[in-house]
């Protein structure tokens, strides 16, 4: 009986691996482009934007982002979904899940295709249409709501796995390794 019950209890258990797109996945040459209130405009990669200070004054473009422009993959990060596409049971989820907008899916949709990451049949993809680390640990934290009690957690962004990590805080009995991972082009 003892044996069964440990059997059913990991069966029951629900793994959810999460990889962000941009400077996760790939890096790429899109930019935001910030227009300030003399008029004048600047075009910003996501890595300087980061760091930016946003300002309700200025506006922000991110329409560069329904692309994928010259994509330089970050083969480990790949090897690693690869190999957790094989290695799944029929309760993983494996999800991108990337701060870009809806609009930009088609592109990386295509995009994960041609590297043999096929949306929907083996990953799942997300937009969020919000870049602020708090709306990754809100959809991450739907999740474990529904179930989910193991996560792994690969970002580029220390903002976006610290507050995932804050999920660990809520949620001890989840199981939660949230990585800050190196930008695609330094694995060239």
């Amino acid at each position: 009986m003892r044996k069964w019950h440990n059997h059913n209890s990991s069966a029951l258990k629900r793994k959810l691996l999460i990889f962000d797109f941009d400077d996760t996945i790939a890096s790429t040459e899109c930019k935001v482009i910030i227009r300030y209130p003399d008029g004048s405009s600047e075009k910003m990669s996501t890595e300087d934007f980061k760091n930016h200070q946003k300002k309700e004054a200025n506006e922000y473009d991110f329409s560069e982002f329904e692309k994928v422009i010259n994509p330089k993959v970050n083969d480990d990060i790949v090897s690693i979904i690869r190999h957790a596409i094989d290695a799944r049971s029929y309760r993983d989820e494996i999800i991108v899940l990337t701060a870009r907008q809806s609009a930009s899916r088609p592109a990386v949709k295509t995009f994960l295709s041609s590297l043999g990451l096929n949306v929907p049949s083996s990953i799942e993809l997300v937009t969020l249409d919000d870049s602020r680390a708090q709306a990754k640990a809100d959809w991450v934290e739907k999740k474990i709501k529904a179930g989910i009690t193991e996560i792994l957690f690969m970002d580029d962004s220390r903002a976006n796995v610290e507050a995932v990590r804050y999920l660990f805080k809520r949620y001890p009995q989840v199981i939660i390794d949230a990585r800050e991972v190196s930008h695609a082009e330094e694995a060239f």
